[in-house]
């Protein structure tokens, strides 16, 4: 048993593929939490730009 388990955990096929696929996933989810925080801010800066517009017009 202690035997498979060494070949197993030798075993290097297929690594390139999986170590790729780790570093797209993480770059993913980055990306996607990153994204909000600029979702967020970019609303905070809009709203105001909106509410500044609305108080220059006349009534």
């Amino acid at each position: 048993m202690s035997r498979y388990f060494w070949n197993f955990v030798t075993d290097t096929r297929g690594a390139t593929a999986v170590e790729y696929g780790l570093l797209i996933g993480i770059i993913g989810g980055a990306l996607i939490l990153g994204l909000g925080g600029v979702r967020d801010s970019l609303l905070g800066v809009l709203t105001t730009i909106v509410e500044a517009l609305t108080n220059a017009l006349p009534s």
